[in-house]
């Protein structure tokens, strides 16, 4: 859970809310979002954390619900998250591999490894990454901040 949002328009419900916020454990109250106000009120305060009104199960007028896109972002969710989950596993087995000295990946001329001694400095993808940070080593230096960044890129 990375942050959760509560959103409410009954003014009776605000200290309840806030000692209710008191009680829960310092982790998930620096994860908590309130928002107070009327629907488009809060519409507005979710946009400004980057979530789309088309994603709430709510209308702006308070009034209308709608679970279609809601369910829809959060199977897009869970498959976007799936994929991050595939992602780091394939790392870290690429990691283990490399580590043990596993043959399942074998480097090539282009990969840029690293390590320590000869064979790593040989490799040819690390000949080109300094063969190409020797070319623009110059530029670089005598480059402004703004300049840097756009090298770097």
């Amino acid at each position: 859970l990375n942050s959760f949002h509560y959103c409410y328009d009954n003014a009776f419900l605000r200290p309840l809310i806030n000692f209710g916020m008191l009680i829960v454990g310092k982790d998930l109250r620096a994860r908590a979002r309130l928002h107070y106000g009327s629907a488009s009120q809060v519409v507005f305060k979710l946009s400004t954390f980057g979530i789309s009104p088309d994603i709430l199960p709510i209308s702006e007028d308070g009034e209308t619900m709608n679970l279609d896109n809601h369910h829809r972002w959060i199977k897009e969710r869970l498959e976007y998250e799936a994929t991050l989950r595939q992602a780091s596993e394939a790392k870290s087995k690429l990691a283990k591999s490399i580590m043990t000295g596993s043959s399942d990946v074998i480097p090539t001329e282009f990969d840029i490894l690293f390590g320590r001694g000869k064979s790593f400095q040989n490799h040819s993808g690390n000949v080109w990454l300094r063969g190409l940070v020797d070319e623009n080593l110059e530029r670089y230096d005598a480059a402004s901040k703004r300049e840097k960044t756009a090298i770097a890129n």
